[in-house]
Parts: structure tokens; sequence; C-alpha cells
């Protein structure tokens, strides 16, 4: 049997998504690797919101697409997302000194913690929009994205 013929036969039998699937045709997913500097001390966590759409961005934790964590060693820390799939992010990241999970602010509501943002957008006292914050994670490479944390 030819491999003509055994290709017709099994997208009889399976339908065309099934042999597409089976012939290495199915969605690779890729590794995000966010990068946080500027970090004032060692206390708490940098805590990361990976968001797909504008959607809740940049601090809306339950319309976040997935959140992370990790450990601050020196004035750095590294982020790390994996099996996503390819697409558009955006991504904001707090220096969470407490560690209570959420950005404290002071009376006047200014962020008493630091905070950054993919690509590093200029804000001044506003919040960027998804568009600023924008970045493409690719399935066939890792991506590596680079924050600045900032502190008012």
């Amino acid at each position: 049997m030819g491999i003509r013929k055994l290709i017709f036969l099994l997208t009889l039998a399976l339908g065309p998504a099934a042999l597409i699937t089976s012939l290495g045709g199915a969605e690779k997913e890729g590794t995000l690797y966010v990068h946080v500097h500027g970090l004032r001390n060692q206390d708490g966590i940098a805590g990361a919101l990976l968001f797909r759409s504008h959607q809740g961005f940049p601090d809306t934790k339950a319309l976040a697409y997935r959140m992370a964590g990790a450990r601050i060693k020196g004035t750095s820390a590294t982020i790390q997302f994996s099996n996503l799939p390819p697409g558009n992010y955006a991504l904001s990241v707090i220096h969470d000194e407490n560690e209570n999970r959420r950005m404290d602010k002071n009376l006047i509501s200014l962020p008493k913690e630091g905070f950054g943002f993919s690509n590093n957008p200029a804000t001044g006292m506003s919040l960027p929009q998804f568009e600023q914050s924008r970045f493409y994670v690719d399935s066939d490479k890792d991506t590596h994205i680079h924050i600045n944390i900032r502190y008012l």
C-alpha cells in the first residue's frame, strides 16, 4: 500500500483534523522568562500577571491568563511561564515586599511597592495600555522579557 493511499484511508477513517494532528500539525507551546531588574531589596517576591488581551490589563488578577512569582536574588528575579500557546501577551510585575499578593498603596492611592510592565513603557502617573506592553511568544524558541521595576 502506497503512502498516498494510506493518507487517504486515514483521512476517511479519522477525519482531516485528526490526520493533521497525527502528522505533527499540533500547536507547540513556548516558554517565557521574565527577568525583573531593579528590586530595592530581597524582601518578599516578584509577582507577575500575564494577560492575553486588554481585558483586565494590567491589574485585574481575576482576568489574568496566568500568575506566577519568584524569589529575589540580589536586585533581580526571574519568573518563568511554561507551556504557553504562541500569541500576543502583556505583563505587569510588582515587588510584593510583604507577600500579601496585592499592590499596597499609600493614603493617596499611590503604589508603596515597586512595579513594572513588559516593554517598560513610560507611563507617568497612568497605567499603560495592553498595546504598549504587548509582546509575542513564539513556540519555536524561548522568549525573554526584561522588566525594570520602578518605585514612587
